[in-house]
Formats: C-alpha cells, sequence, structure tokens
C-alpha cells in the first residue's frame, strides 16, 4: 500500500504550537536556565550590563513592562543584547525533549521539524480562511482533504471575497461623501434658518419704515387741506 504524503504548511493552516516538555533524565545546568521563565534557555541573548543570559522573548516582554534588566535592574532595551555564544547555543540544542501528543523524544534542534510532521498535533484545513471550520490531528488530514467541499470552491471563493471586499470599501466611501453632503447640507439649512430670520426682521422693519412715511404724507395731506380751507375762509 502506497504512503500518503505528509501535509505541509502550503496546503493546511497551523492553529498552535507544541508545548514542548524537557526529560527529566536530562537535567540543566542552572547557568543556562532563563531568571525569568525558569526553563532551559531559548533563543538566548547577553544582556549588556551584567552578561546574564536570558530567553529573547521572555527578557522582549519582561522589558516590555519592566524597563530595566531583571539581574541588575539596570535600564536597557533588547536591541542592546547579543546572541548568546554558539557553543552554549549548541549545548541547549542537545537536550532532549517529548512531544505532550505523540510522546517521542528528541533533541531540541529538532523542534521544529518534529513541529512540521507531528500527526498528533492539530491543525485547520488550508480553506479555513474561506469558512472551512474543520480541524483535527495531522493525521487526519488527508482524509479530510478527499471530501471537504471548500478546497474545491477555495479559488472561487476567495475571488468572491475579493469583490465582497472592494464593493465594502466602496461602500464605506460612498458613506462617507454621503455625510459630507449631509454636513453641507445642515449648514446651508443654518444659514438659510438664519437669513431667513434676518429676512424677517429687515420686513417688519421696512413695513413699519413704509407705513411711518405714508402716516407723514396723510398728516401732510391733512395739513395742507386745512390750510386750504382756511385760505378760502
Amino acid at each position: 500500500m502506497s504512503q500518503v504524503a505528509l501535509p505541509t504548511k502550503s496546503t493546511m493552516s497551523e492553529s498552535t504550537l507544541i508545548p514542548f516538555k524537557y526529560v527529566n533524565e536530562n537535567p540543566v545546568d542552572k547557568s543556562l536556565e532563563c531568571q525569568i521563565c525558569l526553563e532551559p534557555l531559548f533563543d538566548p541573548v547577553v544582556e549588556p550590563n551584567c552578561r546574564q543570559m536570558f530567553c529573547k522573548d521572555c527578557l522582549k516582554k519582561w522589558l516590555k513592562k519592566k524597563g530595566s534588566c531583571p539581574n541588575c535592574r539596570q535600564k536597557t532595551k533588547i536591541s542592546a543584547t547579543a546572541p548568546a555564544p554558539l557553543f552554549v547555543t549548541n549545548q541547549l540544542d542537545s537536550l532532549k525533549v517529548s512531544c505532550p501528543l505523540c510522546s517521542k523524544e528528541f533533541e531540541r534542534a529538532y523542534k521544529i521539524q518534529h513541529e512540521n510532521f507531528c500527526e498528533e498535533k492539530v491543525v485547520n484545513c488550508s480553506a479555513s480562511d474561506v469558512k472551512c471550520s474543520w480541524s483535527g490531528p495531522r493525521k487526519d488530514f488527508s482524509s479530510h482533504t478527499k471530501d471537504c467541499c471548500y478546497l474545491g470552491l477555495k479559488p472561487i471563493l476567495s475571488s468572491l471575497q475579493s469583490e465582497t471586499k472592494v464593493l465594502k470599501d466602496k461602500v464605506e466611501q460612498l458613506q462617507s461623501q454621503l455625510s459630507k453632503l449631509e454636513q453641507v447640507q445642515d449648514d446651508f439649512n443654518k444659514k438659510r434658518k438664519r437669513d431667513s430670520g434676518f429676512d424677517s426682521k429687515y420686513s417688519k422693519f421696512r413695513k413699519r419704515f413704509t407705513l411711518s412715511d405714508k402716516t407723514r404724507e396723510k398728516r401732510y395731506r391733512d395739513s395742507d387741506s386745512d390750510s386750504s380751507n382756511s385760505y378760502i375762509s
């Protein structure tokens, strides 16, 4: 019976990293333990002030919160650290670790290689980006791909997702333009209302002014009429 090819990163989506365990039969020298996580150093770096070694990720997280070396308490930055000597890294990578999923033991140097091929590691379908919800042990991946309808439709679904994104971006752009137009309309209505109030006041003033002119004209005519009547008498 022919063997089924193991799936690779290009044909599946990784879910979580495997928390490898150190084998108890291989004690670690205290000088090779990180003072932060108390585990054997991983990707070790040397702090420039006290020359103490730490895991790079551990020190990065520590400095983000504290800003100073956990050993000498002096201010430092992760960019100021240097990689640990090669012989230290080689010694650490020779430590035996075990996989908690499949129980296999191997040197730490092969951690990533085992990570990529562990049959018990939970992985996602490579069509998870187009809504396939399957996840399971890597050993079941091949059988899933035979039945997964999303994989065959992935090119079409990916294209539709891209088109949908373009349309959403266009809708957001149009909504933004509409919001600006509504603001302009609102400002125009407020100005028009102010102008209408001014016109109303001006109209009332003009009306009073016109009535005053008519009143004066009437009084003048009445006065002139009275004068004419007096003259005739």
